[in-house]
């Protein structure tokens, strides 16, 4: 299901979200400033979603334990290298 559209998601939708995943370990530095180093940095602060510094947000905490967080990592990490991604769905 869609969120946006409550719809099914189509299989190249699918594998069209997943594309950005790619090699996500191999990425860094994270976030659109490049202000962390890694992985866990990300999960740590998407966990904690802190006050924005200026403005509203809408990031709520995910409250993950640390197991969860872990796994969630390692999720992550999985997805990196030689992955069929179809060049038109990058």
């Amino acid at each position: 299901m869609d969120a946006g559209t409550r719809g099914p998601v189509s299989r190249a939708a699918a594998a069209q979200a997943a594309a950005w995943c790619e090699n996500i370990a191999k990425t860094s530095p994270y976030m659109h400033a490049g202000h962390f180093a890694s992985l866990q940095e990300v999960l740590e602060h998407y966990n904690r979603a802190p006050a924005a510094p200026v403005g509203d947000t809408e990031l709520k905490p995910l409250n993950l334990s640390v197991t969860e967080l872990a796994h969630l990592e390692a999720f992550l990490r999985g997805l990196s290298g030689p992955l069929k991604t179809p060049p038109e769905l990058r």
